[in-house]
């Protein structure tokens, strides 16, 4: 799959690029909303937007709301669990940091069956 990836944190964002690009995905990784936006918008067309909601520059809620309108899945990632409920309510899915790689395996694997076959722990703490 064609991943766009935004997580300001190097560490963090590192981390889910090495292991997405391991499940063989295609992957542009941002670390501001800026940069993810241009990504978005340039050609490149991507199968999913996998976003921090808290970002440097904005939030990552006004990329998902973008990708919504053009069709493309999203995934909002929050440490803030009251947030993330509220980001549900609206119709998001969202995944709660700190999270484990088998919930955003999960969540791919319902995007596009047999995508993803590893599992392991993630800590954004």
């Amino acid at each position: 799959m064609r991943i766009l990836l935004v997580e300001d944190l190097a560490d963090v964002r590192m981390m889910l690029t090495d292991w997405l690009e391991d499940e063989g995905h295609d992957l542009i990784a941002a670390g501001s909303l800026a940069s993810a936006m241009a990504a978005f918008r340039s050609l490149y067309c991507f199968d999913i937007v996998f976003t921090d909601l808290l970002l440097p520059d904005g939030s990552g809620q006004d990329l998902a709301e973008l990708a919504r309108r053009a069709g493309v899945p999203v995934l909002l990632s929050t440490g803030d669990t009251n947030t993330a409920n509220s980001l549900r309510k609206q119709g998001f899915q969202c995944l709660s940091k700190p999270f484990r790689f088998e919930a955003l395996a999960a969540w791919l694997a319902e995007i596009a069956p047999g995508s993803l076959s590893s599992a392991g722990a993630i800590d954004t703490s």
